[in-house]
């Protein structure tokens, strides 16, 4: 609808017909012009967000930071694995897809067992999948501690061993404000993990916030990276972030930066 053509909507349709039908034009442009610059990114985006190719398995990740992936860790992941599928047949109250899918939960695990991290912060919560493979890569590291936050009561249900977990029910009405408040106490971080949630300004400000209390080499981890375009504005607007990685799970893609150069050794 030009707006030269106004006259003649108007004689044939009427008044509110025809600025309706203006009003809902412009609002489908603006939405459009919207979902360009936040919406779900393209592949190919991301893949030159990541120098060029994904990367597609826990090693590759590691070795994209200058880790070496010790050969007994692989053990470990599969026993991990084991366990938590025995978990996931024992109580299923959330839908699969909420999940952070197995290389995620690998990568993480992998992180904790080389990083050997000392605080671990991650937002959304689900049936705890993602708390339950740090938390044993905790309990294996002897050190440590999980500070998860979620605005759903019901959540973890995967956990057994909370002796290093801290759960925070954040408010439903000012979750943010909240959880910077809650950071804030909690002090340095050492891993962070965005998983809670997934539309541009909340993933957006998780990345800022997890970013700003993060130590010199901590790692930020961000599931569903391909949910909107959070992930590549928070890399294209922090110079820190030289090289970040983009893992390709099975499904889902998920984004990770360090705040140290590559290079660094392992701390297994």
């Amino acid at each position: 609808m030009r707006l030269s053509e106004a006259p003649r909507w108007i004689r044939q349709l009427g008044w509110r017909t025809t600025i309706e039908g203006y009003v809902g034009q412009a609002a489908r442009r603006a939405t459009g012009r919207l979902n360009d610059r936040v919406g779900a990114p393209a592949l190919d985006e991301l893949r030159e967000l990541a120098g060029g190719r994904f990367d597609l398995s826990t090693e590759a990740v590691l070795a994209h930071f200058g880790i070496t992936m010790p050969a007994a860790l692989a053990r470990e992941l599969a026993e991990v694995a084991r366990q938590l599928e025995r978990r996931f047949q024992q109580t299923n109250r959330h839908p699969a897809e909420w999940r952070v899918e197995a290389e995620t939960g690998s990568l993480l695990y992998a992180l904790v067992r080389t990083q050997q991290p000392e605080v671990v912060v991650e937002t959304g919560v689900a049936a705890g999948t993602s708390a339950f493979v740090i938390l044993e890569a905790l309990a294996r590291n002897d050190r440590g501690r999980l500070h998860s936050f979620d605005v759903d009561t019901e959540v973890g249900e995967l956990v057994t061993d909370r002796s290093r977990w801290s759960l925070t029910i954040l408010p439903q009405s000012k979750p943010q404000a909240a959880l910077r408040a809650a950071l804030g106490t909690i002090g340095g971080i050492d891993l962070f993990l965005h998983d809670g949630d997934h539309e541009y300004p909340g993933q957006l400000f998780d990345l800022r916030l997890g970013w700003r209390h993060l130590g010199a080499g901590g790692f930020l981890v961000c599931d569903d990276a391909d949910d909107s375009r959070a992930f590549q504005h928070f890399c294209a607007e922090t110079p820190a972030v030289e090289s970040p990685s983009v893992l390709f799970d099975h499904i889902k893609l998920v984004g990770v930066a360090s705040k140290h150069v590559t290079g660094t050794s392992n701390c297994w």
